[in-house]
This record gives structure tokens, sequence and C-alpha cells, in this order.
């Protein structure tokens, strides 16, 4: 007799977005041809424009591809946003599987590794797709409206969200992360490190300072956290010129022996 035929499997669906409902899925799902495309010409925008890199950041409220920029708070995110929203009319979802809120995390992720000066960077890929853009989770709702009550595309105009305040202690810094992220006090000193990245501007954040809060501020390196703490010798003290490491300081005493 003859044998039997193996059935042919069925081929992996790319990810889709029509559901608001979607969840994230592992991004194997999503050829990785599509996701290395994308990137690629993420690289091209940051070549082009490298100060670019520190500015793709969003997930206040979620990951959903959206940024109320009505928000003072978001004051400058309307560079990063355009150049991501032309990306993405060359290279839609329809044709890539990435939501614009993957495309926005893709847009972190990469400029994180090409801003690491060393001979052994880190990696840091995209692992999950299928984040849901604001406009789809508010499905129902009426659409995206600005202050004035005109309809204005989501992705500069979504759900408002509050940032912290500037000026929060310790404690306030690590109740914010761990209400809205879930983060430990661990990860919440991780994520701060970020701040080693990019510059300051009276018109967007209310804060003066070219040089960022670092000398090296296109660079994902532990400047910030030097800066904060000092440099340290083989005896474990540090110096007076690395406890001035972080331009455009100035020293302040505290007496923290009766926080909490």
């Amino acid at each position: 007799p003859e044998p039997t035929p193996e059935p042919t499997p069925e081929p992996t669906p790319e990810p889709t977005l029509d559901s608001a409902t979607a969840a994230p899925i592992p991004s194997a799902v999503a050829t990785a041809n599509t996701i290395a495309l994308v990137k690629s010409a993420i690289i091209g925008i940051i070549n082009g424009e490298p100060d670019m890199a520190p500015k793709f950041v969003d997930c206040v409220g979620g990951c959903d591809g959206c940024v109320n920029l009505d928000n003072i708070d978001n004051r400058g995110l309307e560079i990063p946003i355009g150049a991501l929203d032309d990306l993405m009319m060359n290279h839609p979802t329809s044709q890539t599987g990435l939501s614009r809120a993957d495309t926005w995390a893709l847009a972190a992720l990469t400029a994180a590794e090409v801003s690491q000066n060393g001979n052994n960077p880190l990696d840091f890929p995209l692992d999950w797709v299928g984040r849901v853009d604001c406009e789809e989770l508010m499905m129902g709702s009426p659409p995206c409206q600005n202050a004035n009550g005109d309809d204005v595309p989501c992705s500069t105009s979504g759900p408002r969200r509050e940032l912290p305040l500037p000026d929060l202690n310790t404690t306030g810094v690590l109740h914010y992360f761990a209400t809205t992220f879930g983060f430990s006090a661990r990860e919440t000193a991780a994520i701060m490190g970020a701040h080693t990245l990019g510059e300051l501007s009276i018109q967007n954040s209310g804060f003066p300072g070219n040089n960022g809060w670092v000398s090296r501020q296109l660079v994902l390196d532990n400047q910030y956290y030097r800066g904060l703490v000092g440099g340290a010798g083989n005896d474990g003290v540090a110096t007076q010129e690395e406890l001035l490491d972080a331009p455009n300081w100035f020293i302040r005493e505290q007496d923290n022996t009766n926080d909490p």
C-alpha cells in the first residue's frame, strides 16, 4: 500500500491588530525581516539626526502609540512622533504587522542600542508585538479631540495622562513607578538611568542645560549614576572631581535623617 502522506502544516498567520482586545504576542510570529526592515529605517532616522535617539519614549498610561501634545509635559515629542509617522506611511501596519505602538517601542529599543559606546553593546530586541493603538482601544468612543473640540490624530492628541512632577523626592518617585508600572525600587533605579540621554531646554522641560544631566548626552552609559553618587577609587571614596562629574549642577546638602 501507498504510504500515508504527512499532513501539510498550516502556515503561522501574521499578527493582526483588527481587534481592540488584541494582546501582545511573541514577536517570533511576526516575520523577522519586517521588524528588521522597520528597524533599519529607524536607524536611518537616528543617523540623520543623532539627537533624535533620546526622544523615543511613550508608555505612561500604557504603550498605546498615543501622546497628548496639548499636555505641556510632552513638549518636544512632536519631533520624533512626526518622524515615526512618516516612517509608518512607508511601512504601514498592513504590510509589517506592527502597530504604531509596536513601532514606537521598537524605536525606543533601537535608540538604546545605537546610543551605546563600547566593544560589547547590549541588544534590546522587540520581544513582543500586538500592542494596541489607543484609537482601537477607544473604539466606539468619541474620536480624539483637542482643547477646541476638533477631531485630531490620536497619535498626537491621545488620552491625557498625568506625568510625575519634576521635584518628587525619593519616596514620591518610588511610589509613582510602583503604582503606574508596577516597578520595584531596583527597577525604578534602573529606568531612571535613561536620564543619561538627551538635553534640557526651558521651552520643553522648564529646565536649562544643553548638556542634559551629563557631559555625553548621546551615549547610553552610567554617567547619570556617577553624577548622583560620584565615582569612587579603589578605596571606595569619591574625589571632589568625581563628585562634580555632572555638568551644570550645583551642590546642595540635605539632611535626610528624619526621612522614612
